[in-house]
């Protein structure tokens, strides 16, 4: 579980941690300038990691490059498809208009 954010540790993007983030929730504190900043012990990348995966305490960033990533993963299996991207901002707005209620 993540906890409150402090000074004393590193900040770093979410593509420096290893593993699965994109399982990560949007939230909309994403889309600020800062993005959404997570206190948590993850394994980073990086040569050191694969002799000593030890988890540190870090400050996670997750901004827009994450909500990009999330997109593109989501809809990855429709553009390799060959849906257009017409076509997949269609069903969005089809979504969305679906949902008023």
């Amino acid at each position: 579980m993540p906890e409150t954010t402090t000074t004393l540790d590193p900040t770093v993007n979410w593509d420096e941690v290893q593993g699965n983030l994109l399982l990560k929730h949007l939230h909309p504190l994403m889309l600020n300038p800062g993005g959404l900043l997570e206190r948590n012990y993850v394994v980073l990348k990086g040569a050191a990691v694969k002799r000593n995966p030890t988890k540190k305490p870090v400050i996670v960033r997750y901004a827009i490059d994450f909500v990009h990533a999330k997109i593109i993963h989501l809809f990855m299996p429709l553009i390799a498809s060959g849906k257009s991207t017409d076509e997949i901002v269609q069903l969005v707005r089809e979504a969305l208009d679906g949902n008023d209620g």
